[in-house]
């Protein structure tokens, strides 16, 4: 959207106006350095293609996941349930993948839960892999199902965030997203104030119309002054137009330069998606 980008402000001032009438989406200025965009995140991963002749098959409520690749507890990532059981059958011999792995593992050291005469090896909830439980936070990563078998089970008591393990081409994982931008530094001396409602942002450096991003309200007013004179930069800019090109509305006799809502700098009132872009 153009705002008043590359306009300097030549007497350092920049004023803020909305009627009483409609109020739009707003805008946001910068006259320092501009923070830096954001690159649009990456697309999503396609699925990972499935080994040859690969066919797995579940019975229970466990979902197939990533064109069959992989599976999840159910419900995941939401928690799963009590008294859940799959089983996994067809699973090919290939290492497993744990992408995921959160579930009750053996919370009371002296409670032999299992009844097997061994406190230590409870596993309240498991995925059961090679005739091992695995539960708790260390899930079967490494592990290649030998007799093509994974069974899930869950008991009647608590419920955690579940798990999603793979056994085929695991899908990519997406990179980490790019820390924030820091604020952008201010020029030497830099003291821009402002009457009104119009917070500054950015260390300073820019200004929004009040409320942004959502919409300013009516009969606002904002008045900047000591702006340095350097080309402004609209980063975002949406305020009433000249909606009516018959009705003069400021009464200067010319209808076709109305600016119910405007901007104002170095002598000239900036409105709709126009603003003091390079002034």
């Amino acid at each position: 959207t153009s705002g008043p980008t590359g306009i300097a402000p030549s007497d350092g001032k920049i004023t803020w106006s909305s009627d009483y009438a409609k109020s739009y989406a707003g805008w946001k200025i910068c006259w320092a350095n501009a923070p830096p965009q954001m690159p649009p995140p990456p697309p999503p991963p396609s699925s990972p293609p499935l080994l040859p002749g690969l066919s797995v098959q579940v019975d229970g409520p466990c979902p197939l996941t990533d064109g069959g690749a992989c599976a999840t507890s159910p419900h995941y990532p939401d928690k799963y349930g009590p008294d859940e059981w799959c089983e996994f059958t067809n699973v090919p011999p290939n290492p497993l993948v744990s992408l995921a792995f959160d579930v009750e593992g053996d919370d009371d050291p002296d409670w032999d839960y299992d009844w097997n005469g061994d406190p230590t090896d409870d596993c309240p909830d498991y995925l059961f892999v090679n005739g091992v439980r695995y539960c708790g936070t260390s899930g079967p990563t490494g592990i290649a199902p030998s007799d093509g078998k994974i069974t899930w089970s869950s008991d009647y008591a608590k419920s955690y965030a579940g798990w999603k393990i793979c056994w085929a081409n695991a899908p990519p994982q997406m990179p980490p997203p790019p820390p924030p931008p820091s604020s952008p530094p201010l020029l030497p001396g830099l003291s821009v104030q402002v009457d009104g409602p119009c917070p500054l942002t950015d260390g300073g450096a820019c200004a929004t119309s009040p409320h942004y991003p959502d919409k300013y309200g009516p009969d606002e007013w904002c008045e900047f002054t000591n702006v340095p004179p350097n080309p402004l930069v609209s980063l975002a800019f949406d305020v009433e137009g000249d909606d009516d090109p018959d009705w003069d509305y400021d009464w200067n006799g010319d209808p076709t330069d109305d600016c119910p809502d405007y901007l104002f700098v170095n002598g000239v009132r900036y409105c709709g998606t126009s603003g003091p872009t390079g002034i």
